[in-house]
This record gives C-alpha cells, structure tokens and sequence, in this order.
C-alpha cells in the first residue's frame, strides 16, 4: 500500500531522484512535489478505506457480487485490500463459504481450491466467531504462505462470547478506570455516542445503535462533564436494548425502560462480540481497578437484574 520508486539497477530508492545537471529543472522538481502529494494522498486513502473495511465488518455488512467487484476489483487501491481479506457469501446473516479473492481474478476457499461465486450473491467480510478453529488456523497458513498481510484485524480479531445466559447486565469491564478523554475519543472512533447531557453538563452513559437489527447498546459509568473530559472515570455495566426507544438531548432523563431490554442471548453472536470488542479496545488502556465501583454505581438493580 505505499508507492515505491526504483532506478535503471533496479535499485530502490526513497524518493524521486534529486535534479540533475542533465535535468528539465522545472519539470523535475515539479515531478518531486507531484510524487510527495501521491504518496500523503495515498496514505491518507488508505487509512480511510482500513477504517471503513474495519466498521464494515463489524456492522457486518454485505454486498452484491456486481457491486463487490466494482468496488473490490475495478478499483486499483481496493483490489489490494480485497486480496488480503477473507470474504464470504451470505444468505441472511448466515455464512455459507468463506473464500479469499486472488489477483487473478479467481476466488480461492480455505482448501485452496477454486470456487465459483454466483451471480445475486451477496458478500461479505467474514468475522473469526463465525470460523472453526481449524478453519482460522487454515487461512493463517494460507495468507502466510503467500507472503500477505492482513490491513485490518480480521482474522487475529479477539472475540467475546456471552459467558451466562441469564445475564442482564454484562459488567465485564465493571470497575475499570481510566481517563474520561481516552474513553471518550476510542468510543466515539467506533460509532458510539455520549448520552444525555444533564445538570452541569453531565453525562452518564455511551450508546450506540444498529437501525438495521434495531438493537441499541449503552455503557453507563462514572461519568463526566463536556467541558472537563479530561478526568478519570470509572466504567459499570454495559446492557442492550431496543433502538430508538430512549430519548436522548439536552437535559432529558429518559432510562432504559424495562419492557426495551434485549437479552444478551438473544442478540446475534457477532453482533455482541463485536460490542465488546467496542469496550475492550476502549478500555484496554486501563491498569486501575475500583473494586467499590458497584456501590457506587446508581440504580445498579434498576431492573431486577442480576449483574453477571
């Protein structure tokens, strides 16, 4: 993903050659300043296309196989992402085969053997909860026998699987504490939102919504100031529930209602793994723990549930 230059010996160089004696001057340097500007712009659509690939896997989004290979093979920055992931085809929500695109223009399954993909097939980026353990291990193998590797976290991503079913209230990350500023700006990078802003500019909760499967999902903590983000903050529970049945704004104090919960085994295995993942990354920085943050949370048994 990065522009490289070489010379006559088919050396390589860092750059575009200094101007020479036998040099148009002014083509030359302007050859230099064009090259600089291409490699920032590249570097700048890279970044941009890592991030969009990695929030499309985790809102688990598909394609069409026309629009795929527009946007995947015609194009030639993508073609270099598409060649590096692992894809597969969906009916539903459902992984039916899981196949990595080849430079040749062929897709290759995890047998490396040829496989043909329809037309009306929809794509998407597989997710490692939906992979076999030897399946995972088969595609590591693979990339690495072809020398590639992967722009996002796809197939090394951590996943997270509900550890009790009758749990309400997931409060894995219960107790954490760290900067508010670092909560806030890893959060946010991923699609979250910060909640009611309340008395004394004051908020208490991180939500973020899929208006697709209509689940929403809120962390409640310690809470912060919008003008002071910069103190430290302790994280409580993290719990789900029906999108767009809370009201959110300028001192509005609307909650969760009980009846608007959504269980975290009913929600689909990538979809909660993918919201802890949320709060793993945003939270991984944290080396304190608040082993008193349960009594300092409020409203911890607001509905009767038990905190697992």
């Amino acid at each position: 993903m990065k522009l490289e230059v070489y010379n006559e010996a088919e050396k390589k160089l860092k750059n575009l050659p200094t101007v020479g004696k036998n040099d148009n001057e002014e083509m030359a340097t302007k050859a230099r300043e064009e090259f600089k500007t291409l490699k920032k712009q590249l570097k700048t659509l890279v970044d941009v296309q890592s991030t969009r690939l990695e929030m499309a896997l985790s809102a688990n989004r598909k394609w069409r196989i026309d629009k795929w290979k527009k946007l995947f093979v015609e194009n030639v920055v993508m073609h270099r992402f598409a060649t590096s992931l692992i894809w597969g085809v969906y009916e539903g929500n459902k992984l039916i085969q899981s196949f990595r695109y080849i430079e040749d223009g062929t897709f290759n399954t995890v047998d490396d053997e040829e496989f043909q993909v329809s037309d009306n097939t929809e794509i998407g980026l597989v997710h490692p909860i939906e992979l076999k353990e030897e399946e995972i291990e088969s595609w590591k193998e693979q990339l690495e026998d072809y020398e590639i590797s992967q722009p996002i976290e796809q197939l090394d991503r951590k996943i997270f699987v509900l550890e009790d079913e009758k749990s309400v209230n997931i409060d894995k990350f219960g107790g954490k504490v760290l900067s508010g500023a670092s909560l806030l700006s890893k959060l946010t990078k991923r699609g979250w939102y910060t909640g009611s802003v309340r008395d004394g500019g004051w908020y208490e909760e991180f939500y973020k919504e899929d208006e697709n499967c209509g689940i929403g999902a809120e962390i409640e903590f310690s809470g912060m100031g919008v003008y002071d983000p910069y103190e430290t903050v302790t994280v409580f529970v993290l719990r789900f529930y029906k999108a767009g049945t809370v009201e959110r704004g300028s001192y509005i104090y609307d909650t969760i209602k009980k009846e608007n919960l959504i269980l975290p085994k009913d929600l689909p295995a990538r979809l909660f793994s993918e919201i802890m993942y949320d709060v793993y990354i945003a939270t991984m920085s944290s080396s304190e723990f608040d082993d008193k943050w349960r009594t300092e949370m409020k409203n911890v048994s607001n509905y009767g549930a038990e905190i697992v």
